[in-house]
């Protein structure tokens, strides 16, 4: 695969002294915007985060590996947040926002790498006012640090490729190794960049006979070695859950939903929160990133298989292994949409606008792509509303309503993933239930008890029997939705009347 220079011209003196204004002024504002309510309730990931790991003490968290929940690299910079500034939502979060608004200046470069100068910007605010941005922004959790991590690498990966300094190499086994520290998935992506360069090597090889290039393969050598090293303190844990996890899905104790690959597709379009239109959206976003990646394939194939490469050969593993197939092992990939979409606009606007001939069609078709890309940057800002609408999970709202509907004092009990977070961090007072017959045991003698359960697909899909005597005996009297698709609360209650 060779690589080719990119096919733009040089841009011109006045944008290029105004590039750093522009891109501080989009890292501010989206600053400010992932700054908001950063306060808002935390989800369950979050609390297993908070609970399990982030009060450990240094030394410990990175020993401990006994859930993939643990991103040891954020859950250190969770622990020093929390240290620094006391234990709260916005704390706790606090990396994934700093770490979420560092990606972006990770993507414009990036985006520079492959596109012209307005298609980059462009793309960058896209990404920047995007609700998923947002919304991973204020989650504890490791995925803005993937983002930063692997758009970095990528982007000094394709420098590197295309004759750039050798010396950002070293900061390219960094990305390497960090990323791995953070979230395992981040090798996929780095793996993905080792196989491009093997084919590279290989053909440059076999077909011109020339020698192969031991430094890109001494780089990577050296960072897998470094993210051996940072996991080292972890490895006995590591290796046991990892093969536990793998065990579950063998033995079917897993959502089957889950790994999926129809459902993953649909949970991403559905992820959009503007309803029904969120196919239609999805379709002309596909229809768009397909131009763009035509295009790319014709006049810069490299960077195309860099952009593609790294969801196929993710979704190609998590089926192999038998994982779940979660949206967010695909966050790295939407970016890469999206600049395959701001392409697409601007390479299909020209053909359309291309019969109308002309001397002042370029610049015509340059001026209404920019004005669609901008209209599609609005509208995908205004999606971000709903992030600050409702919390990830309302835990409190649940909460407050058995507080002040429950006045005689009735037992409260939980069921399926609601056992951990209100029995280990909201309300540790009320006792979690296991199975129909506890649920049966707990319910004699009493004429008035309430149950809270989330996730309901996954309490139907682990504890069918209970789900469905929930649903049998009990009546919802509170629904509590929240910005996490299946993240739902609800709240049942049981009050037998007298002479029943």
């Amino acid at each position: 695969m060779a690589t080719e220079p990119r096919n733009e011209p040089s841009p011109a003196s006045s944008e290029a002294a105004q590039a750093p204004f522009q891109l501080l002024s989009l890292l501010a504002v989206a600053a400010l915007l992932r700054a908001h309510q950063l306060d808002s309730a935390l989800w369950y990931d979050e609390i297993v985060t908070l609970v399990e790991y982030v009060r450990l003490s240094p030394g410990q968290i990175v020993t401990t590996y006994t859930s993939t929940n643990n991103h040891l690299l954020y859950s250190l910079l969770a622990h020093a947040s929390v240290e620094t500034f006391g234990e709260s939502a916005w704390s706790l979060r606090l990396p994934a926002a700093a770490l979420g608004v560092a990606s972006l200046a990770a993507f414009w470069g990036l985006a520079h790498e492959l596109l012209p100068t307005r298609e980059a910007r462009l793309a960058s605010w896209l990404v920047a006012l995007s609700y998923h941005h947002l919304w991973f922004s204020q989650n504890a959790r490791g995925y803005t640090g993937i983002l930063l991590l692997t758009w970095l690498g990528t982007a000094l990966f394709i420098r590197l490729r295309r004759g750039g300094p050798r010396w950002l190499w070293l900061p390219y086994g960094l990305s390497l190794a960090f990323g791995a520290w953070i979230h395992l998935s981040s090798l996929l992506l780095f793996a993905a960049h080792g196989l491009l360069t093997s084919a590279e090597a290989a053909r440059e090889r076999v077909w011109f006979g020339r020698p192969v290039d031991p430094v890109p393969f001494i780089a990577f050598a050296a960072a897998l070695l470094g993210a051996l090293l940072l996991y080292a303190p972890a490895l006995p844990d590591l290796a046991a859950t990892l093969l536990e996890q793998r065990q579950a899905g063998a033995r079917g104790t897993s959502i089957d939903t889950w790994k999926n690959p129809v459902w993953t597709a649909i949970e991403i379009a559905r992820g959009l929160p503007i309803g029904p239109a969120s196919l239609l959206v999805v379709t002309a976003g596909a229809a768009a990133a397909a131009t763009g990646l035509a295009s790319l394939l014709r006049h810069q194939p490299f960077g195309a298989f860099v952009l593609i490469l790294p969801g196929v050969l993710t979704l190609t593993v998590l089926l192999a292994v038998g994982f779940n197939i979660w949206p967010r092992y695909f966050l790295v990939s939407l970016g890469f949409a999206s600049l395959l979409g701001v392409h697409g606009i601007f390479v299909g606007t020209r053909h359309l606008l291309g019969n109308r001939g002309g001397p002042a069609t370029p610049e015509r078709a340059r001026r209404t792509a920019t004005a669609i890309c901008l209209t599609v940057t609005v509208l995908s800002a205004a999606t971000m509303r709903v992030n600050y609408r409702l919390p990830k999970q309302d835990h409190p709202g649940a909460l407050a309503l058995v507080r002040e509907q429950n006045r005689n004092g009735a037992p409260v009990w939980t069921a399926g993933l609601a056992n951990y977070t209100f029995g280990r961090y909201y309300e540790p007072g009320w006792p979690a239930i296991e199975s129909v017959e506890e649920l049966e045991t707990r319910m004699a003698g009493t004429t008035d008890c309430w149950v809270l359960y989330a996730f309901p697909t996954h309490l139907a899909g682990t504890q069918p029997e209970l789900f469905a005597r929930l649903e049998q005996d009990f009546q919802k009297v509170g629904h509590f939705p929240g910005t996490l698709r299946g993240g739902d609360i609800y709240v049942l209650r049981r009050a037998v009347r007298r002479g029943e």
